[in-house]
């Protein structure tokens, strides 16, 4: 994935032609109920609250959230337009109230202090380092006092085998992208753009190396 700005059209998939398979490697390759299951239960959505799922993919993640608690509202960003069809078209077949807007996680179409929640699943292993910082900066800036910044993706490899498969994904995805996520860093990135509370909270080994939940929030003011 290249950088650019606000990386409007890029791929969910390295191959734009993959992208119709968007999910059926996500169903095959990784625990998708497992992972999923424990995100929405960190998020513990409720009626009234706000929600960015920021990289949405197809949509599943945000669906499955809005069916859980219809009285929460949620809005999910991506920035390849194929995909953002993809969900679309998902969405217009179920019965849950969400809406999708394509747009990078480095300059989102928001105000200040308008999430209760920004959640993003598997997106920053594939972000540049510097669109990495400025998507943390953007989701810093949306949440509300007192939100909440939820990130699913690859970390710190735990095991001599899940750092072989971590190292051997990350050279697939593109070690510029990855290297950060695998030396463990998101945490560190998240405390230097301004969340408080940081800390893990889920981790599960995949067959591309180890998944870590990493949560922060905004800082209230009082």
């Amino acid at each position: 994935m290249a950088e650019s700005v606000a990386m409007q059209g890029t791929p969910a998939l390295r191959y734009r032609v993959l992208t119709p398979l968007y999910d059926f490697f996500i169903r095959l390759l990784m625990p998708e109920r497992n992972m999923r299951e424990a995100l929405a239960a960190r998020i513990a959505p409720r009626p009234g609250m706000r929600v960015l799922d920021l990289g949405c993919g197809t949509g599943t993640f945000g669906i499955m959230l809005a069916r859980a608690s219809p009285g929460t509202e949620v809005i999910g960003i991506d920035p390849d337009p194929d995909i953002v069809r993809m969900a679309e078209r998902k969405a217009a077949s179920s019965t849950a109230g969400i809406a999708f807007k394509i747009a990078g996680a480095e300059a989102l179409p928001f105000d200040r202090d308008a999430f209760d929640i920004v959640a993003s699943t598997l997106v920053f292993h594939h972000l540049p380092p510097t669109v990495k910082r400025a998507a943390l900066r953007e989701a810093l800036r949306v949440l509300r006092p007192g939100g909440r910044l939820l990130i699913l993706d690859f970390g710190r490899p735990a095991g001599p085998v899940q750092v072989v498969l971590g190292y051997a994904a990350a050279f697939f995805d593109g070690w510029a992208t990855t290297a950060e996520n695998v030396a463990g860093m998101v945490p560190e990135l998240m405390r230097e753009a301004g969340f408080t509370e940081v800390r893990r909270t889920y981790s599960r080994a995949t067959l591309f190396g180890t998944l870590h939940l990493n949560e922060g929030k905004k800082k209230e003011f009082r």
